[in-house]
């Protein structure tokens, strides 16, 4: 223990050695240092899935039509306003529509064209290259540098006509729906690479190749682009405006019709509140939010 404090790091700790024990030449050594907890690692997003074909749509409504919903503007303050009025609906949602909770874990990047084939002359290779290892002759040398060509040729084959066939259901798949931006999402994790050619850099000849620094290249391009040079001229005088802005009304209907119209499909915001929710309980919130403006 006594060299574990002595030799690991000695700079953080403090030792001191205190007077012998009795008659003996025993002492006592005593070390300080500074004990820091490992940071706690934060627990996995979760994701709630609402039950909508169970949901007891009669009593949310019941519930939020009875809500006194003048306490949400009696600080007058908007911000505050739309978190009460965000949170009521959400314990309406706890309590009227069944809901399970999901853990989201972070997705393994895949390469969707590895299939049976890729796999196969994957596995070839690696036989060969084992062989090679094993017996060293240049013969076994020789194969191994075939399977690995051949390898390396089928996979660039099968990424092709991977590719080919997300081309195709791209021009297959209807725009502005949900599968749509599923599918989307999936061809974009397989482009993950920036498309931007490199660049030279302003004050070396170097290549710049990480997105980091050719966003800078740009943002200096367009500011050196965009400068107003210095000149004696004053700028033009503004008139004056004569009209005013009418008064803008929100009517309870207005917002109800809104609200009614809103497409289920489309994903939830960062509220957490759902349009199939909106949508259902429009008559009950119509005013509250009408409010809000």
């Amino acid at each position: 223990m006594l060299d574990l404090f002595l030799t690991t790091s000695p700079g953080k700790h403090s030792v001191r050695v205190t007077t012998p024990l009795g008659s003996k030449d025993h002492c006592i050594v005593v070390s300080s240092f500074l004990v820091i907890n490992p940071p706690v690692q934060p627990s996995p997003p979760k994701k709630i899935i609402w039950n909508f074909k169970n949901a007891n749509w009669e009593g949310l409504n019941q519930f939020l039509s009875t809500f006194d919903w003048s306490i949400c503007f009696r600080h007058k303050n908007v911000d505050t306003a739309t978190n009460i009025i965000t949170n009521t609906i959400l314990l309406g949602m706890k309590l009227f529509i069944p809901s399970s909770v999901k853990k989201l874990s972070k997705k393994q990047e895949k390469t969707d064209w590895i299939n049976d084939i890729c796999r196969k002359a994957l596995k070839d290779k690696e036989d060969a290259f084992s062989v090679y290892k094993t017996i060293g002759t240049n013969t076994a040398r020789d194969q191994f540098k075939t399977a690995r060509n051949k390898c390396k040729s089928i996979i660039k084959r099968q990424r092709f006509l991977y590719n080919q066939k997300l081309k195709r259901k791209t021009l297959e798949q209807p725009a502005n729906n949900r599968s749509f931006w599923s599918f989307a999402k999936k061809v974009k994790n397989n482009f993950c690479d920036s498309t931007f050619p490199p660049l030279i850099s302003d004050n070396s000849a170097t290549l710049v190749t990480n997105s980091q620094e050719k966003a800078n290249i740009f943002a200096r391009m367009f500011a050196s682009n965009s400068t107003i040079s210095p000149s004696t001229q004053s700028p033009p005088p503004i008139p004056e405006l004569t009209c005013s802005i009418p008064k803008i009304y929100f009517r309870s209907r207005t917002v109800f019709k809104i609200l009614s119209t809103l497409d289920s499909k489309k994903s939830t915001g960062p509220d957490g509140l759902p349009a199939e929710v909106l949508k259902n309980t429009a008559a009950a919130i119509c005013k509250p939010l009408r409010n809000l403006f």
